[in-house]
């Protein structure tokens, strides 16, 4: 089973990444776009696992509910390229938020993961299958490079089973748990 935990975003911000997929899918890339009602933000990737250790991972997951944080601010702006401009493999929209560090390290202790590389909080627009077209794309990265997107509070965060289908990934979610309340 593949998994990952994810935080649940507001539709307005859903929607104005809409658009900037909107924008990339008229230039032609060759890229998996991801569905803009399946915007989140990625906490831990936990991968495909057999079902026994998603099991477990899911009842961890369970044992957090009422030692979350509090709910907190989140902000959408900018957009970048993983891992950079010269070898673009992923188009995003920024986050910042003061509390998202704290609360994916507590998720993925609570997980026992450990993260290859640093958490990075962030919007995927589309994943870049090919070389084609990417000079238009980099102009419509600087042209967004500070664009706005909107914000959100950090609400929710759900423990999802993630099924790959032809037309990409289809989302389930197993398990949901509510920050406290401001």
């Amino acid at each position: 089973m593949r998994c990952f935990i994810a935080l649940e975003l507001s539709d307005e911000v859903k929607q104005k990444a809409a658009a900037l997929s909107s924008e990339a899918r008229k230039l032609d890339l060759q890229a998996n776009f991801v569905n803009p009602e399946q915007q989140h933000i990625t906490l831990v990737f936990l991968g495909e696992l057999p079902d026994a250790d998603a099991a477990k991972k899911l009842e961890a997951f369970k044992s957090l509910e009422g030692k979350l944080p509090p709910s907190f601010k989140l902000k959408f702006s900018g957009t970048g390229f993983f891992p950079n401009e010269n070898f673009i493999k992923v188009f995003w929209v920024g986050c910042e938020a003061k509390g998202l560090q704290a609360l994916q390290k507590t998720v993925a202790q609570a997980l026992g993961t450990q993260e290859e590389r640093d958490f990075n909080a962030h919007l995927t627009v589309c994943r870049i299958k090919g070389r084609t077209n990417l000079e238009a794309l980099k102009a419509l990265q600087r042209k967004h490079a500070t664009t706005e997107f909107g914000s959100c509070y950090a609400e929710k965060i759900c423990f999802k089973k993630s099924t790959l289908g032809p037309t990409g990934p289809v989302y389930e979610d197993l398990a949901a748990l509510e920050l406290k309340s401001l």
